[in-house]
């Protein structure tokens, strides 16, 4: 789950290790410009980009959960997530929203 904090930074969030967990930038990225904001889950840990820059990883925080489901785009319940934002909907816009299944895949 990629979201928006209520202070404006970033987050990625995943269910493993049987918990909600995340990662988040420190640096608050609600300034009204375009950003491209890129998750990664695999073997060696989630990473969190913002502009193709690092700003977050986890080594511990693995991808190991089989997902059966749907994709939302703009909005979910935030329920058990860290620091979730007030409303469970994007103030924004979204240009587009790729799903690749793994690390490396193009």
């Amino acid at each position: 789950m990629l979201y928006f904090a209520n202070d404006g930074t970033v987050r990625f969030g995943m269910f493993s290790n049987n918990t909600n967990q995340s990662i988040g930038s420190t640096a608050r990225f609600n300034d009204g410009a375009w950003h491209l904001i890129t998750a990664t889950a695999g073997p060696s840990g989630a990473v969190l980009y913002v502009d193709g820059v690092q700003v977050a990883a986890n080594g511990g925080l693995g991808d190991t959960a089989v997902f059966f489901g749907h994709w939302r785009v703009g909005g979910d319940s935030f329920v058990g997530w860290s620091n979730p934002p007030t409303s469970g909907h994007l103030a924004g816009t979204i240009a587009k929203g790729p799903r690749i299944n793994k690390v490396g895949d193009r």
